[in-house]
């Protein structure tokens, strides 16, 4: 039987889920690496599996994901390059495991230094995996986020974000 994953992508996921999943994920990591080679430095999982809050629903006693995976990218030098060839990956996975993969937009640590005070960029910083570079990636180089100065509009987003 397999060791169970350190890291747990959904709550209310089984031990079984949760071990699948990260197999799927182990193998998605390792192709983006071998794809990327010394421009990855970091590959980041956020979005509700990212929190360890996915979610997972039930057909004939199989659990299974239920929301996409938010995989976000931190290279060396950004390029849309990097995006046509993950593509592949993209689609062997989406098909694997029958939900949406979402690669973001490349990023390097000078945006993440950057990044604006939203709500996405705080929850992302207090909730994530690093399944590929230096675990403090985000903690070490995001600007300080306090909620108390986020911007009103902010409360629309979360709110049509939930809504959706």
């Amino acid at each position: 039987m397999k060791a169970a994953p350190e890291f747990q992508y959904a709550r209310h996921g089984s031990e079984e889920f949760n071990a699948r999943l990260h197999g799927h994920l182990t193998g998605l990591c390792a192709e983006v690496c071998r794809a990327l080679g010394d421009n990855l430095v970091a590959l980041i999982l956020g979005g509700g599996y990212g929190l360890g809050e996915g979610g997972v629903f039930e057909i004939d006693g199989q659990q299974l994901p239920y929301n996409d995976l938010d995989l976000i990218l931190v290279l060396r030098t950004k390029s849309s390059r990097a995006l046509r060839e993950l593509a592949g990956i993209q689609h062997k996975y989406e098909k694997l495991i029958a939900i949406q993969v979402d690669f973001s937009r490349p990023l390097d640590v000078r945006d993440i230094q950057r990044w604006p005070h939203t709500l996405m960029w705080m929850s992302l910083v207090q909730g994530h995996h690093v399944m590929y570079g230096p675990p403090d990636i985000l903690t070490a180089n995001a600007p300080p986020f306090r909620a108390d100065f986020l911007p009103l509009i902010e409360a629309t987003r979360l709110l049509v974000n939930r809504g959706a």
